[in-house]
């Protein structure tokens, strides 16, 4: 890879509106060439002026990006996909997650003719999901991020020496980093994109294809999607009712334990919960075989069950079911009961059987079943290489940080959803608004994986904290809350599978899911969703209360020229 055709560059801006950019830094990623300015115009011209195909990383793409793209809706450029000059096209999904800013221009060569190039935007952010203070930490660097105090820079601020420094440490702190990724070969779009690659590399890309193969039905649902063939149609409608049984981890705070004060709190967790369920369990492939029936399958021995029921959690379970999307229950709930109503639910066998032992259940219709043949040991290779590059690199905390991601990273590849939909920014009244576009279908991975992966996952977690149900406090994914600690609990600090014990709380509050705080030592540790760390200091043990409201969260906001950030106030709820 040509490393002086790809830069990182980082905007400082103005903190009230309208905003502007008043400095930019930006070095090649091979450290040869750094360059600041003091205006957008600048910074766009400069690139402009290279007349080549580059490519610039920004660490966070959503907040920088917004600049850039205001300017060229103001100078001149449209929003097309078309390959002609002065024109520039986005990957913004319709969550608002940026990805790719792509701007044409051209020059004229010696023989009269114009010859088109790219400039290539992306998110940093997306390969190296860390806060530029942690980086260097991560990575090995022999910097730090310094400080600003950005409400001093207001329109029309010059930048001083330190303001200089400041910038250059955080560009180069971003360069060191994003090519310790690219020298290992970590050089796609996203993290989980690059693990898939390897993945796939790994496996063999004809062998890949022939075990995952885009699965079809002939059960057709109606779709907003325009231009589809018969069979991407019959591909869509597959993944739409596959897509039913798709979820992600359990969180799950025990009833009646709300805003309590617990004492003496192990926290344990899980090494690798899905790297580990990958290697030890039984996985799809291929296509299904669709019918009506639970008989077992010879070779077929993975099950996605369609069916209709009502229910009651049994005395002393944990409840394991949400239904979403309806409009009799909070779909963020973990049901105890369907209410005496007949409710239709997607689960794997894994689940299904989960179901069986936790719930009374009645009134079951089997609406449609799909089987599928499963294999054991198919990512191994995978597996083990990483897990072993993450043992070996102990001292390497940046070999460690890929080990990690490039395993945890591939299993929700396989559950990308092949519908994607974009927003076109466009100017009203000079601010950014986005207009989503019509969807389009495209063919990604195999969902059946995914699927299986999560729900193995879930009832790993879910019979350790059954089997502890006295003392089970809380659970997220791959940990553990209990009020004692155990023997029958497997502890190794590396192996995958096993737990090890990651915090202890000499008393905590639960407020509810990802929302509840620790004391050690008279020392805190919080995990508030939506909260930010900068608002920490305001956290105190007592005052971990519903309804108590801490000032200083900032949020996005476009205005004319570009994005500030607006002080608001977090409600604990």
């Amino acid at each position: 890879m040509n490393y002086e055709n790809i830069y990182v560059a980082d905007f400082e801006t103005t903190t009230s509106e309208p905003t502007s950019v008043w400095l930019w830094g930006l070095n090649r990623l091979d450290g040869d060439h750094y360059e600041h300015g003091d205006s957008i115009n600048q910074f766009i011209d400069y690139f402009i002026k290279l007349r080549k195909d580059i490519r610039i990383y920004f660490h966070n793409l959503k907040f920088d990006g917004s600049f850039i793209v205001s300017y060229l809706l103001n100078n001149g450029f449209i929003y097309s996909e078309n390959e002609e000059p002065n024109t520039f096209d986005t990957l913004i999904t319709d969550m608002n997650l940026w990805y790719q800013i792509t701007i044409r221009a051209e020059y004229p060569t010696q023989k009269r003719q114009k010859k088109l190039f790219k400039i290539k935007i992306f998110d940093s952010l997306k390969i190296i999901p860390l806060k530029i203070a942690d980086m260097p930490k991560t990575f090995g660097l022999p910097l730090e991020k310094l400080e600003m105090k950005y409400d001093e820079k207001k329109s029309g601020t010059k930048a001083n020496e330190k303001d200089l420094e400041y910038q250059f440490n955080d560009v180069e702190i971003l360069r060191l980093s994003l090519k310790f990724m690219f020298d290992r070969g970590i050089d796609r779009m996203t993290m989980s994109s690059a693990a898939m690659a390897d993945l796939i590399a790994e496996v063999g890309e004809g062998r890949f294809k022939k075990l995952f193969p885009v699965i079809s039905t002939n059960e057709i649902f109606r779709t907003d999607i325009k231009g589809l063939c018969d069979e991407e149609l019959r591909e869509l409608c597959a993944d739409k009712k596959l897509r039913l049984a798709y979820r992600g981890g359990w969180t799950y705070l025990k009833k009646g334990l709300e805003n309590q004060i617990l004492k003496n709190i192990t926290v344990y967790d899980v090494n690798s919960l899905y790297p580990f369920i990958m290697h030890e369990r039984v996985l799809p492939y291929g296509a299904p075989i669709i019918n009506q029936s639970m008989d077992d399958i010879e070779n077929f021995p993975l099950k996605i069950i369609f069916f209709s029921c009502s229910f009651e959690l049994k005395e002393d379970y944990l409840p394991t079911i949400q239904i979403k999307n309806n409009l009799l229950f909070n779909g963020r709930d973990y049901l105890e009961s369907s209410n005496q109503e007949v409710v239709y639910l997607s689960l794997t066998n894994v689940d299904f059987d989960l179901f069986l032992k936790h719930y009374n259940v009645y009134d079951i219709y089997i609406e449609q079943v799909y089987h599928f043949r499963g294999i054991k040991g198919l990512f191994n290779d995978y597996i083990d290489k990483w897990n072993e590059v993450k043992e070996r690199n102990e001292k390497n905390p940046g070999m460690r940080f890929i080990a990690k991601r490039m395993n945890n990273g591939v299993y929700g590849k396989f559950a990308t959803n092949p519908v994607r939909r974009k927003r076109e920014p466009q100017l009203h009244n000079g601010i950014l608004k986005f207009k989503t576009l019509d969807g389009e279908y495209e063919p990604t991975y195999y969902l059946p994986v995914g699927i299986f992966v999560t729900s193995y996952a879930r009832e790993y977690t879910i019979q350790y904290a059954q089997s502890h149900y006295d003392d089970f406090v809380y659970a997220d994914t791959d940990s553990l809350h209990l009020k004692n600690k155990y023997d029958d609990i497997p502890l190794h600090q590396t192996r995958l599978g096993a737990f090890k014990i990651e915090k202890e709380f000499d008393r905590a509050r639960y407020i509810r899911a990802k929302r509840y705080i620790g004391e050690k030592n008279n020392e805190l540790i919080i995990t508030c969703a939506g909260l930010p760390s900068s608002c920490y200091d305001q956290v105190t043990f007592d005052n971990f209360v519903i309804g108590t409201q801490y000032t200083g969260k900032l949020l996005q906001k476009q205005v004319v020229g570009g994005v500030i950030l607006e002080e608001t106030t977090f409600n604990l709820q």
